[in-house]
């Protein structure tokens, strides 16, 4: 039976009134043993409610939350759980890779598998491979893992994430990732020239466009992503206008609001 009407026949029961029940979520998120709503404003009055059926229907869960904001450079989630309780720290299982953080402090986007996936499949063998904004090692581990003799560079200036970074690296055996503390504009020493550079910070990592250059061989893939105009997704090129590049793909990962979509580019300087 569909999440939707399990949860409409419960709370129609608890008389909610029907025009409200008619606006309950078709689907949630899971992560972990976490169950994320995103609710109508209307239904808010009722969400403890709400939250507690969810959790009889399905015990599994050990909370269930609100995912209202994202906010500030780190895109730090705001969390409120609604029933149950909610841990510090969670484990989920992606691409044969367990990630461990605290969905209170870190934002873990599902909408990104197919193009971990793709990514991986990319891959050529013995790459060197700089992920600059790194995260706890969503596109790194899943990457180094697959391909073991590649060496994967993982840059990330986030105190707090850095620290599930350096655990994700451990609870995965990968010795092939090197976390680097810091920000990625400044990139010294540490970071070779790089087969391959990901550039997965949304919404914009314009400004480090030219801190890629430096770091990039020059028949490096660059894999950049960014938000564009729907139907407009070549748009996102003009951020090189002051590089000679060639363009090679463009991949459509998800919409991110209205007529607006995250897109990312697979890009070689020339």
């Amino acid at each position: 039976m569909k999440f939707k009407t399990q949860l409409t026949a419960k709370l129609l029961a608890s008389n909610l009134p029907a025009e409200e029940v008619n606006l309950l979520p078709a689907s949630y998120q899971q992560l972990g043993e976490i169950c994320f709503l995103k609710l109508n404003t209307k239904l808010h009055k009722h969400k403890k409610i709400i939250g507690k059926a969810v959790l009889e229907l399905h015990p599994q869960f050990k909370a269930v939350c609100l995912k209202k904001n994202i906010s500030g450079e780190f895109r730090k989630p705001e969390v409120e759980a609604i029933a149950g309780s909610l841990p510090n720290d969670i484990l989920i299982k992606e691409n044969n890779c367990v990630f461990r953080f605290n969905p209170k402090e870190i934002m873990y986007s599902q909408g990104n598998h197919q193009e971990k996936k793709r990514l991986i499949a990319d891959v050529k063998g013995n790459e060197i491979i700089v992920d600059m904004f790194a995260g706890i090692g969503y596109f790194s581990i899943p990457i180094a893992k697959t391909h073991r003799d590649a060496v994967v560079y993982a840059i990330e200036k986030n105190a707090g994430a850095f620290r599930y970074l350096e655990e994700n690296i451990r609870l995965n055996y990968l010795p092939n990732v090197i976390p680097v503390f810091g920000d990625c504009g400044k990139a010294g020493p540490k970071i070779p020239k790089a087969d391959r550079v990901v550039m997965g910070l949304i919404p914009s990592c314009k400004n480090f466009i030219s801190a890629a250059a430096r770091i990039a061989k020059p028949d490096a893939i660059i894999h950049y992503h960014g938000l564009a105009k729907e139907k407009k997704e070549y748009a996102l090129l003009n951020d090189f206008k002051d590089f000679k590049v060639r363009l090679l793909k463009t991949t459509i990962i998800k919409g991110y609001k209205p007529h607006v979509n995250h897109v990312v580019l697979d890009i070689k300087f020339i």
